[in-house]
């Protein structure tokens, strides 16, 4: 921190614009991390993505701040976490992608647009994954012989044949995973680029497959090989026999269309074998998270959880623990200092949110929000949950005010109905 130049560690506080990134997992993190798929709503800025990234195997290997709550070794649950994102303006190019041609009706196009979809991203994260491994190994956190690498891109190629057919040049001999991964980038890269254009993509460098079914045959032959590491691995005594995972962190799925998350659902479906697990994040309200494209089968609670976020935090106790421990971490990171630990209520004091805001609000120059205020005034000595008062009439409330204090959410079940008040509970 330079003194002459102060600056506010809250400067920053989107992940967009915050680097280097701070990253908080909450106490249920470790929780998360062991389903097979959960799915994260919640409004702008609430979060998300920065608990996507919790999960990305690069930021636990470079966070400074996610490395210090991580403690030990980073990977000790034995999953590869690969992050993406489905911004609108490459969904978009996808609505009606590819052509319809004259044999279609309209569920078997929608079906076709979906299948070419899913191998776009498959093949993204495929890319992903192989990059992943590249830079783990790197790392030495996986450690598996060259022979190894050759026999894995070997085995990929006798599955998947159209990879060395349409997207290898003829003179590569020895094929390792680096090959593969720049085959992926190019498979996914032509999708998108005849998506934009507007051209008929050619089927026979993209096979007919079912939805999520490359991701799950090239994802297991590629986990074997870094589950290779565990035989070579002289630490042995907390990870025998344990083999790797991928775990696909997908964010912005409020951009896609309605067909294009049901084929993003589909690929979660599809993954039955346990090496693909997913975390997923999208805006409130904007995601279907149960249809797909197999028959008769949607997702439900035993394929997914859904964890509204802001609902996780709801309860005072958890804002307050959510907000303190991002302070701390901003602090931190601002002084490099570890040993510093927020009394929130001791550094802001207590303030009145509405006589701050009154200032503002009555000035106001729409209409709703000057209503709004003189609404309030009018209310504000009114105490609607006053169990004694609740069935006189309004104007002869204000004639009986008190000076006692109650919390409303106190006395809520003398003046919900039942099925609100269980819920309420809840």
């Amino acid at each position: 921190m330079n003194p002459e130049n102060p600056r506010s560690p809250f400067q920053y506080n989107r992940w967009e614009t915050d680097d280097p990134h701070i990253i908080w997992l909450p106490p249920e993190f470790p929780e998360w991390e062991r389903k097979r798929c959960v799915y994260f709503t919640g409004s702008r800025g609430s979060g998300k993505t920065t608990l996507l990234r919790g999960f990305e195997w690069y930021q636990r290997l470079y966070n400074s701040s996610l490395k210090a709550q991580l403690n030990t070794d980073p990977f000790v649950k034995r999953y590869i976490g690969v992050y993406l994102s489905m911004p609108d303006y490459i969904t978009a190019h996808f609505i009606n992608f590819p052509p319809r041609r004259s044999d279609m009706d309209d569920l078997q196009w929608e079906e076709e647009r979906a299948r070419v979809y899913s191998l776009y991203i498959e093949y993204q994260i495929l890319q992903l994954f192989i990059g992943a491994i590249q830079g783990l190994r790197e790392k030495q956190v996986l450690k598996f012989y060259p022979e190894h690498e050759l026999e894995t891109a070997k085995e990929i190629l006798s599955e998947r044949p159209e990879i060395k057919k349409w997207f290898l040049p003829e003179e590569i001999k020895e094929i390792g995973i680096n090959d593969l991964r720049l085959c992926f980038k190019r498979m996914h890269e032509s999708i998108r680029y005849y998506a934009i254009q507007r051209k008929e993509i050619q089927p026979e460098g993209y096979p007919a497959l079912q939805m999520g079914k490359m991701l799950e045959e090239i994802a297991g032959i590629l986990l074997s090989l870094c589950s290779k590491s565990e035989d070579l691995n002289n630490d042995r005594e907390h990870n025998e026999g344990k083999r790797w995972t991928l775990k696909v962190c997908i964010d912005q799925t409020e951009s896609p269309e309605a067909y294009q998350q049901k084929a993003i659902n589909t690929i979660v479906a599809r993954q039955l074998t346990g090496d693909v697990s997913f975390a997923i994040a999208s805006l409130s309200r904007s995601i279907d998270m149960n249809a797909t494209y197999i028959p008769q089968h949607t997702l439900t609670d035993a394929d997914r959880e859904h964890y509204p976020l802001e609902e996780v935090y709801r309860s005072r106790a958890k804002f307050h623990e959510f907000v303190t421990s991002v302070t701390e971490l901003r602090f931190k990171k601002f002084t490099n200092k570890t040993d510093i630990n927020v009394d929130l209520k001791h550094l802001l004091g207590e303030w009145d949110l509405n006589a701050l805001l009154y200032p503002v609000l009555k000035n106001s120059e729409n209409k709703l929000v000057r209503d709004f205020i003189i609404k309030s005034e009018k209310n504000k000595g009114i105490r609607f949950f006053d169990f004694r008062r609740k069935d006189l009439p309004l104007e002869q409330l204000d004639e009986m005010i008190t000076e006692e204090k109650e919390s409303d959410e106190e006395n809520l079940d003398e003046f919900l109905p039942e099925e609100q008040n269980l819920k309420y509970m809840k």
